[in-house]
């Protein structure tokens, strides 16, 4: 185990941060389903999925563009044409990315990634956070209320605004309407809380956490989002999983959704005929008659 503190990525790397025995967001969120969910998830691969690739790659873009060379491997390569991944040269191709342990990326998500890099260092509000600063910074801290050790690996802390913390985000639509939904859904209120306060525990500071969020295909549009206001309910939902998880692990049990009781399954409203109108043909009819 590590002390508390804030480490570089030149002192805990990837695979360790992933061993250190802590509770981090990945798996925390997973006991507001179940403890049953938070116990698989605990073990259970991370199944890398497209979309998982490409944020990957476009936080290194962004963040650390001078580790593109070193740690990726585009497939094809520039001054080949293009190729399917099979075949001698794909097999030859795989061969060489692993004994060199890089990661195999399609040359067109590298450049997708090249475009939102480019879109959010030419936004006035995002390079006022990221123009000093440190990428990949590991939190490890003991939540007081509970003793459970956490961890989080922030994107970015800032040196040129002290104490501010910018997570990047890519979406599809960066849109209030759209991106506010999915930030609630992915819970990433509860991440941004969790990570506050983890800084503030070690640093004695508060942290004002900021999202840049950017679109994934073109235009390439940058909103830079205030999460400061995401901080109440967050922490509340946080507080409650930590509390959950103490006392799972204090009796050793592990529940699914309903262990206690049946659940009455109700129907979704579209399923109950009163709820259609009463004479489909009559409306066929009369909304052909007006067209």
């Amino acid at each position: 185990m590590i002390e508390p503190g804030i480490y570089g990525r030149d002192k805990i790397s990837e695979a360790e941060y992933r061993k250190l025995d802590a509770v981090n967001f990945s798996t925390l969120k997973a006991i507001a389903k179940s403890p049953l969910h938070y116990r698989y998830h605990l073990t259970a691969p991370d199944e890398p999925t497209d979309a998982k690739r490409l944020g990957a790659l476009a936080h290194t873009a962004i963040l650390e563009p001078e580790r593109l060379a070193h740690e990726y491997a585009v497939w094809p390569p520039a001054e080949w044409p293009a190729q399917r991944r099979q075949g001698k040269l794909w097999d030859a191709f795989v061969e060489v990315a692993e004994r060199d342990g890089l990661t195999i990326v399609r040359r067109e998500d590298v450049e997708l990634a090249h475009g939102m890099a480019a879109a959010v260092r030419s936004n006035a509000l995002a390079k006022r956070y990221l123009e000093r600063g440190a990428a990949e910074q590991v939190l490890v801290w003991r939540d007081e209320a509970t003793g459970i050790v956490c961890k989080g690996r922030l994107d970015w802390i800032s040196h040129s605004v002290p104490d501010a913390m910018a997570e990047i985000k890519t979406s599809r639509d960066v849109a209030p309407f759209f991106f506010e939904k999915n930030f609630a859904l992915r819970s990433f209120d509860v991440q941004c809380a969790l990570y506050a306060d983890g800084y503030q525990t070690l640093t004695g500071r508060a942290l004002y956490p900021k999202c840049i969020a950017v679109e994934n295909t073109p235009p390439f549009d940058v909103i830079v989002y205030d999460l400061l206001e995401t901080l109440e309910i967050g922490r509340a939902l946080y507080r409650e999983m930590l509390e959950r998880l103490a006392e799972c692990r204090k009796a050793d049990t592990w529940p699914g959704q309903a262990p206690t009781a049946e659940r009455i399954l109700r129907l979704p409203p579209w399923r109950d005929p009163s709820e259609q109108p009463d004479d489909l043909a009559d409306l066929e009819m009369e909304t052909n008659h007006h067209v």
